[in-house]
């Protein structure tokens, strides 16, 4: 039970506020799916492929991110 405490603490202990709460899950939703992808493109196809799309994923990811914050 101790353990469920300290779990549930600790992400709000580093972002207190709300809205930081909100960025954080917003980058996760958006950089999991990224990486997935990423990770896909260089298992299924070549690799000059995998190379533009997959920095073409996380790049996405990476500007969709402080586009949402302003």
């Amino acid at each position: 039970m101790n353990g469920l405490w300290i779990d549930n603490r600790i992400p709000r202990a580093a972002a207190p506020h709300p809205v930081a709460r909100q960025v954080a899950r917003f980058s996760g939703w958006t950089f999991v799916p990224s990486g997935l992808v990423h990770a896909g493109l260089w298992a299924f196809v070549p690799i000059p492929v995998a190379i533009w799309g997959g920095t073409g994923a996380v790049m996405t990811a990476a500007i969709l991110t402080p586009g949402h914050c302003f």
